[in-house]
């Protein structure tokens, strides 16, 4: 059903993921899924750091639903 989701879509990989590989099962899905849509990988496993996961999902929210004001 990939295929059919028309809202925005953002996936984080990394690019030696033990349990999603990326060649094997991202790379898939990424080509199945429609627009808009932003991938991102990273050089690690199949948990990101907090200090590369919390900063780049906070810039996808900024850049999709607008920066919250204060």
């Amino acid at each position: 059903f990939a295929s059919q989701i028309r809202t925005q879509k953002f996936l984080i990989n990394g690019k030696y993921d033990e349990t999603f590989p990326y060649n094997t099962d991202a790379k898939p899905l990424i080509k199945l899924l429609r627009d808009p849509k932003k991938i991102v990988t990273y050089d690690g496993g199949h948990i990101p750091t907090v200090e590369f996961y919390a900063p780049t999902v906070n810039d996808w929210f900024n850049d999709t639903l607008g920066k919250v004001l204060r």
